[in-house]
């Protein structure tokens, strides 16, 4: 059985890797692209978390100090590597969301677009967030935070049950949830 303080720290633990993250784009003074050096240290820390979170696996990582800056083809392939380790953990399939494929399309090559494509229908992207509409040269730190972040917090939102009730993808259209007054703006 679990108990109320186990949902507890787990709770705290989901907002582990979003806190991470953050701090490397807390940097928004600078406009420089984030480096391969910086998001190997970001992502060595929030992959143990991550693990730990999603109940998976995630094998070691090596941390490298490259200055150079990180590709958004090199951060699209480390996401799919945690989506990829995480996608057999997820406890429920949300409805697809509306993105707009042509934008994908038409600034990534076919390779990355079919990735953005699989990460825009589960909603672990921005559909024109700089992930998908920036330069080639790279993501600056808030840009890469902010990807980041909100990719691992729908990741984690896809490996835990969620509450029907309070979920508007597992509600019924036009059905309020029990514990939602009508007059709290729910039709």
């Amino acid at each position: 059985k679990r108990r109320c303080h186990e949902d507890l720290n787990m709770s705290k633990l989901a907002l582990i890797p979003a806190l991470l993250a953050c701090a490397l784009a807390a940097n928004a003074q600078s406009t420089a692209p984030v480096t391969k050096g910086e998001m190997s240290r970001v992502m060595a820390k929030v992959e143990p978390v991550a693990a730990l979170m999603f109940g998976i696996k995630i094998p070691a990582r090596e941390i490298t100090s490259s200055k150079s800056p990180v590709t958004r083809v090199e951060f699209i392939a480390e996401l799919d590597r945690l989506f990829n380790l995480a996608k057999p953990k997820f406890v429920y399939t949300p409805r697809a969301l509306p993105f707009d494929q042509k934008i994908i399309d038409d600034r990534n090559s076919p390779a990355s677009a079919k990735i953005l494509t699989k990460f825009a229908k589960w909603g672990a992207i921005g559909p024109v967030a700089p992930i998908v509409t920036g330069s080639d040269a790279g993501l600056n730190p808030r840009e890469f935070g902010d990807t980041l972040a909100y990719f691992v917090l729908r990741l984690s939102a896809l490996t835990h049950q969620p509450v029907a009730g309070q979920t508007p993808d597992l509600m019924r259209e036009g059905v309020p949830a029990n514990n939602v007054r009508k007059d709290d703006g729910v039709s």
